[in-house]
């Protein structure tokens, strides 16, 4: 069974931080900031990485990607309810990268999605 550990990094009135970690290794974080009374998602990321193993006679390239194992909604979740729980009344952001399939994960955890921003009120 992995061990998931979300560290919380706050710099309140400012924003925080969210690490997500398993078994000791860093899969993906979060970071808000925070403007007035709004949380905004400046980014959340699942963390691939590219190994290069070489030796003399070759190179091999090794992709280690934590994607598609629930660990951005583990994310989102928590950093929603940090939200709820410091009073912030809405969250919003902008998607960026893969439109069509972030929009589709972020009207399905909740959020209103318009011409690429996201929105959700937590109040």
């Amino acid at each position: 069974m992995d061990i998931i550990e979300m560290e919380f990094q706050d710099r309140l009135p400012f924003g925080f931080s969210l690490l997500c970690k398993v078994e000791n290794e860093l899969v993906g974080k979060a970071h808000v900031s925070i403007e007035g009374n709004d949380g905004v998602l400046s980014d959340i990321i699942v963390i691939e990485r590219t190994h290069y193993n070489y030796s003399f006679f070759s190179s091999k390239k090794t992709i280690v990607s934590h994607r598609n194992k629930g660990y951005g909604t583990l994310l989102l979740k928590s950093v929603i309810a940090h939200c709820k729980r410091i009073g912030l009344n809405k969250l919003t952001g902008k998607i960026v990268g893969e439109t069509n399939r972030l929009e589709q994960w972020y009207f399905k955890n909740g959020f209103s999605v318009v011409n690429g921003q996201i929105i959700k009120v937590l109040s």
